[in-house]
């Protein structure tokens, strides 16, 4: 996990809001679990309305339905490189979670390209 030494002397996200909604404009922003992080980055003064979920892009990707919460079953990003065969060395770190998602994307449409949609993973 993240120890409050390894940000100390790191910017707040609330510093970067404008680099942050400036780097994205009206772009879509894939996140592999998006309610959980833009709820995060929502509490921090940053907005995004334009974002894909790749977690239920893969849900949906999988087929194992949730009856409880009549949507199909989300699994964690971990669970899904594992079923897709992708191998992770680094877990919970922006980037390497950012390029799993991204090979994520990219190896269901390979197998399903009707599943995601094509600009999210290009």
């Amino acid at each position: 996990g993240i120890t409050p030494e390894m940000v100390r002397d790191a910017p707040r996200l609330s510093e970067l809001k404008p680099q942050i909604l400036e780097m994205i404009g009206d772009q879509i922003v894939t996140i592999y679990n998006a309610e959980f992080d833009t709820a995060f980055l929502q509490r921090t003064g940053i907005t995004i309305t334009n974002a894909y979920c790749a977690m239920t892009g893969f849900a949906k990707y999988r087929g194992v339905w949730n009856k409880k919460y009549r949507e199909y079953k989300w699994c964690s990003l971990d669970m899904a490189c594992e079923v897709m065969g992708i191998d992770r060395t680094a877990r919970h770190r922006a980037l390497a979670d950012t390029q799993d998602t991204r090979r994520l994307l990219q190896a269901i449409a390979t197998r399903e390209p009707e599943v995601i949609p094509f600009e999210m993973y290009h």
